[in-house]
C-alpha cells in the first residue's frame, strides 16, 4: 500500500489516485491533494488521453506545451480566486499546432477532449485553448504589449518568440529582451 505524496495518508487499491507523468509522485485523486477543481478532476477521470502533472513539476517545467482553460461560469474558480486551469501536455508538437489552429476556427467543447464525460450538460461546455508560456516569455510579451501598444499594431507570441509588427505588410521584429523593447519604443514612427 502506497502513501500519498501530498497528505501522507495511505492510498488503497480501490481509492482513485493520480501519478505525475513527470516525477512519478502519487496523490489521492481529490481536490485537496491534486489542487484541481471538481470539474478538472472529472475531465481527467473521464479522458483516456490526458496525463496529470503535479504542481511542482508544472512550476519547474521550462517548456509547457498547452493549457486548456474551462470557460468560467463563476463556480469553477481555481486557487486564490483565479480561473481554473487544466494543463494538457501533448506528446508531439504537431498535435499542439493542430489543436491551436482548430481553436481559432471552431468552438471546442469539453466532450471533444473527454468523450466519456458523465454529465451531458458539462460535456457541452466550451473550453478555451491557448499555448502556455513560461513566466519569462509571458512577462516579456506583457511588457512588449504595454510599452509598444501605441506604435505597433500587432504584438504576439509564436514559435517560442515574441514578435511585433507596425503595419500589415511589415516584416515582424523579434523581441528577445527588455533592451529590445526599449530600442523599439525609441525608434521613430514612420
Amino acid at each position: 500500500m502506497s502513501k500519498c505524496d501530498n497528505c501522507g495518508k495511505s492510498i488503497t487499491k480501490t481509492s482513485p489516485r493520480f501519478e505525475c507523468n513527470n516525477c512519478g509522485k502519487i496523490v489521492h485523486a481529490n481536490q485537496l491533494c491534486t489542487g484541481l477543481s471538481s470539474k478538472q478532476l472529472s475531465a481527467l477521470h473521464n479522458a483516456e488521453n490526458l496525463e496529470w502533472i503535479c504542481e511542482d513539476c508544472r512550476k519547474e517545467s521550462p517548456h509547457r506545451k498547452s493549457f486548456i482553460v474551462p470557460e468560467n461560469d463563476g463556480d469553477d474558480d481555481g486557487r486564490d480566486g483565479k480561473e481554473g486551469v487544466i494543463q494538457v501536455v501533448l506528446q508531439q508538437e504537431e498535435q499542439v499546432d493542430q489543436w491551436i489552429c482548430a481553436a481559432r476556427t471552431e468552438t471546442i467543447a469539453l466532450e471533444d477532449i473527454t468523450p466519456n464525460a458523465p454529465n451531458p450538460e458539462v460535456a457541452k461546455r466550451t473550453v478555451l485553448l491557448r499555448r502556455a508560456l513560461i513566466k519569462a516569455n509571458k512577462t516579456l510579451l506583457w511588457k512588449s504589449k504595454q510599452t509598444l501598444k501605441e506604435t505597433y499594431k500587432y504584438i504576439w507570441f509564436q514559435g517560442g518568440k515574441v514578435l511585433a509588427r507596425k503595419f500589415d505588410n511589415d516584416k515582424p521584429v523579434m523581441i528577445r529582451s527588455s533592451c529590445d523593447i526599449d530600442k523599439l519604443s525609441t525608434q521613430k514612427y514612420r
